[in-house]
This record gives structure tokens, sequence and C-alpha cells, in this order.
């Protein structure tokens, strides 16, 4: 499954997104076999085929493979605000990894909003982030208190958020 997935991701630096998204296909198929035996890797696999779809403009397929690997990632977790989170156990779910799956989903909503100038996409996509900005805080507290190996940043998504909020006022 992950060889598949590799090959996808050279497709996609070559601009071929059409044959990427085979691969990427191929990949998924096979990690959806055996979803516990890396789930992390097929997570990243979701998003790599998100962001094929994504290239192409087709964001709510994006989407909706963002949405897969979120699910894997937090199966029942159903936010009823912008800052909610759901319940991460370390043990069992990589928050990292969830984190970046939250940021890629604003990210494409922001792509979406880009084409669309909608104010219903800005929204979705300020909803996203603000989803994000607070997860990464919850992390943050986590990296601080567990005196972690590293610290996150939110790079373009705080810059993204910013031109969000100001379409969706």
């Amino acid at each position: 499954a992950a060889s598949y997935d590799h090959m996808g991701k050279v497709l996609s630096v070559q601009q071929e997104y059409p044959l990427a998204i085979e691969y990427h296909q191929k990949s998924r198929a096979l990690f959806q076999q055996m979803p516990e035996e890396n789930p992390d890797a097929f997570v990243c696999a979701l998003r790599n085929l998100a962001h094929c779809h994504a290239d192409l403009l087709e964001f709510d397929e994006a989407l909706r493979y963002i949405q897969e690997g979120i699910r894997l990632l937090a199966p029942d977790f159903t936010p009823r605000s912008s800052y909610d989170n759901p319940p991460v156990d370390h043990a069992s779910v990589n928050p990292y990894l969830l984190w970046f799956m939250a940021n890629n989903r604003g990210s494409i909503l922001h792509q979406k909003f880009e084409q669309t100038q909608s104010v219903e996409d800005a929204r979705a996509c300020l909803h996203t982030y603000y989803w994000a900005d607070s997860l990464l805080t919850s992390l943050r507290t986590d990296l601080f208190w567990e005196e972690s190996r590293a610290g996150l940043v939110g790079g373009d998504a705080r810059k993204w958020q910013n031109s969000a909020v100001v379409v969706a006022s």
C-alpha cells in the first residue's frame, strides 16, 4: 500500500494528477483491507489523495478524503462548535496527525474559497481553522506539560485564517 502511495506522490510532483489518483486509490484499497496495520500511513495516504483532487480543483472530493482520514483518527468525534476538539487518547490516536489533517482541511477549504469567493466557503474555512488552532493550542499544552520533543507552528494557517475572517465578517 505504501509503495502505491509513494508512486502517487511522485506522479503528483510531476503534475500527473489523474495517474497519481489511480495509484493513491490502489493504496487506499489496500489500506482498507488492513486499517489497523498502519493507521497513520493510511491517513497520510488519504491526505495525498485529497491533495491530488484539490490540485484538480475537485474540492468536494478532496474534502471527502480528508474527512475519511479524520474519521479514522477520531471516529466518534462530531464537533458542536468551532472550538470543539475530539478527546485524544495519546495511546491510540496520533494527535499531531489529527492536527495536520484539520490544517489540511482548512487549506483545501481556503483553496475552494479562493475559487468561489463564497461567504459559506469562507465560514467553513474559518470554522476549520478555529478547530485546528484550538487543537494546536491543546497540543502545545500537552507538549509543555510532557516536556515533549517538538513545538508546533501554524505556518500559513494563521494568514489564511485571517483572510477568511475578513470575508466571513
